[in-house]
């Protein structure tokens, strides 16, 4: 590998997304049920987080599966100059 020099880590901002959404769910949902006073007020409100992180997911994963993201361009380019 040319001057030992290797390409940084890649992460879609969309994947941070996501990974933000898989561990922000649960305190969420928690604290929704905990806020909701009665029964019909915790379903009401767990059903409408639940759409809205199933949205907010599935857009986010369409998104993050769009982008290209290129590991190793250095490595690549110089092996291609050995030739």
């Amino acid at each position: 590998m040319p001057d030992g020099m290797g390409t940084s880590m890649a992460i879609s901002n969309y994947l941070g997304v996501l990974l933000v959404l898989i561990l922000s769910y649960p305190v969420v949902l928690v604290a929704a049920n905990m806020i909701a006073y009665g029964d019909v007020a915790k379903q009401r409100w767990s059903r409408r987080v639940n759409w809205v992180y199933a949205v907010l997911g599935a857009v986010a994963f369409v998104m993050h599966m769009q982008t290209e993201v290129f590991y190793g361009r250095e490595l690549y380019e110089w092996l291609e100059s050995q030739k």
